[in-house]
């Protein structure tokens, strides 16, 4: 088996086991892990106060877009 089929069943793997599924308008693949239950007002709008995610890239879906978030947004690599 070359590198890249070991690669692709690794994510493959990873997807099931942490119930990802495609992360729809951006790419990769996203889980929810947990959601704060305090809640916070921010430009007016109702939003929880911190939320932690799984997010995964692969070669079928390998780009992360670019985009703002008014929380603080911490990534932690967890391998690649």
């Amino acid at each position: 088996m070359n590198n890249s089929n070991k690669s692709l069943n690794y994510s493959e793997k990873l997807i099931k086991e942490l119930d990802l599924t495609p992360l729809e308008g951006e790419s990769g693949y996203i889980g929810y892990i947990s959601t704060s239950k305090i809640v916070v007002k921010q430009d007016g709008r109702d939003l929880k106060a911190n939320g932690s995610i799984y997010y995964l890239l692969n070669k079928e879906r390998p780009i992360n877009y670019l985009h703002w978030l008014s929380p603080d947004d911490t990534h932690i690599l967890l391998d690649g």
